[in-house]
């Protein structure tokens, strides 16, 4: 799924529609060409993001003639953060086939890396697994959602990938609503 995407974002640059967002990496990228080189410059919080954006531009200029020059800092990357917390991020809706596609595109995304995923109907509303992965303080917002015949992607990933994590349920999902848990100690 973030491969199509890739390759359409690519096929747009490479024709000269430097405005569209990068798939992964979104405004934190901007583009140019100095010349006959495309320019992508901006900020990354993590070095793997930097790994993976370059192994990106290797594979999608291989063959095209393009040449590419990556002028991008990282800003973070201190991974000693990650592992210490988790958080779960809910996203509700409409159907199962949008919570179906919600859990793909989390599920292929190269910087999200969920823990676990799960997806539950309206038969789970009172289910002994909603009630593993929902905290008490939370299940009547996830009863009520799932008693209107909504469909929840429940999702845990790291604390630090939370904010990609639920920004993409948010914005590129069409989630009907998405609540975000308090993290806990990962276990």
């Amino acid at each position: 799924m973030i491969a199509d995407r890739l390759h359409g974002w690519w096929a747009q640059v490479i024709a000269g529609q430097l405005e569209h967002r990068h798939p992964v990496h979104g405004t934190a990228l901007r583009l140019r060409f100095d010349r006959d080189v495309l320019v992508v410059s901006g900020v990354l919080e993590h070095r793997r993001e930097l790994t993976e954006l370059r192994r990106q531009l290797r594979e999608l200029s291989a063959g095209t003639g393009t040449r590419v020059r990556i002028d991008v800092a990282v800003v973070g990357g201190d991974r000693a953060e990650e592992g210490l917390l988790d958080q779960t991020i809910v996203g509700v809706f409409e159907t199962p086939a949008r919570a179906e596609f919600a859990r793909r595109l989390l599920d292929t995304h190269p910087l999200v890396r969920p823990r676990s995923m799960r997806i539950l109907g309206s038969a789970d509303v009172s289910s002994a697994a909603a009630r593993r992965i929902i905290p008490r303080e939370y299940r009547d917002q996830v009863r009520d959602a799932l008693r209107k015949g909504n469909t929840l992607l429940v999702v845990t990933v790291d604390e630090v990938h939370a904010f990609r994590a639920r920004d993409l349920i948010d914005e590129e999902t069409r989630s009907l609503m998405t609540m975000t848990l308090p993290p806990v100690v990962a276990s």
